[in-house]
């Protein structure tokens, strides 16, 4: 009998963060910890949280995550875009204006991953050796997904596909979390760049 399992996902529009400003900062913060604990932890007690939009951030030239895994969760985050990678200045300039940062400040995006800290992982490519548990590192295989020459706009974002493999009783869980783009100028109107955007989506 196949295991019965529960995951959630959460887009936490983590860029929207990086442009509030310091004073309001830590205040959002706050409030997007118990927005994770309320509406995603307590109501729904997903054996996974797929995050999408998590953002890491260096402030006080102390690199920190905007996700604090709440207790009985174990969390792994990986960066698909940050400024010391792809440091376009089309994207970060206006981020780094609004929120205030510092020219040299670290400011990276991606996705992350929450799961229930008693589910042993293992790499994907591992079917019979040792399973590791929370604490041990989430060996995950990140597959990026480029278009070529990033030149700051959503077009040519590059995104992830991460691969996470568990361990449920006999079974072997792989659980992918993937956050597709939306190109410049879809959904406002204009039908062919929806088309472009579904079909790009689709490959």
């Amino acid at each position: 009998m196949s295991p019965h399992i529960t995951i959630a996902s959460w887009n936490m529009d983590g860029i929207s963060f990086l442009k509030t400003d310091p004073e309001k900062r830590r205040r959002l913060k706050a409030s997007i910890t118990r927005q994770l604990q309320d509406e995603c932890i307590d109501k729904h007690q997903p054996d996974f949280l797929a995050v999408q939009e998590i953002v890491r951030y260096e402030e006080k030239g102390v690199v920190q995550e905007l996700v604090d895994p709440p207790e009985g969760y174990c969390y792994q985050s990986s960066i698909a875009i940050d400024t010391a990678r792809q440091n376009h200045p089309v994207k970060w300039q206006p981020i780094r204006k609004a929120g205030k940062w510092a020219s040299g400040a670290y400011l990276g995006q991606g996705n992350g991953l929450l799961w229930r800290e008693d589910l042993p992982h293992s790499s994907i490519w591992d079917w019979t050796g040792e399973k590791a548990r929370c604490g041990e590192g989430l060996r995950q295989e990140a597959i990026r997904i480029d278009t070529g020459l990033f030149i700051g706009n959503r077009d040519t974002e590059p995104r992830l596909a991460v691969v996470s493999h568990f361990i449920w009783e006999n079974h072997h869980v792989f659980i992918v979390n993937l956050h597709l783009t939306t190109l410049v100028k879809e959904r406002e109107g204009f039908p062919e760049r929806d088309c472009l955007g579904a079909e790009i989506r689709s490959r």
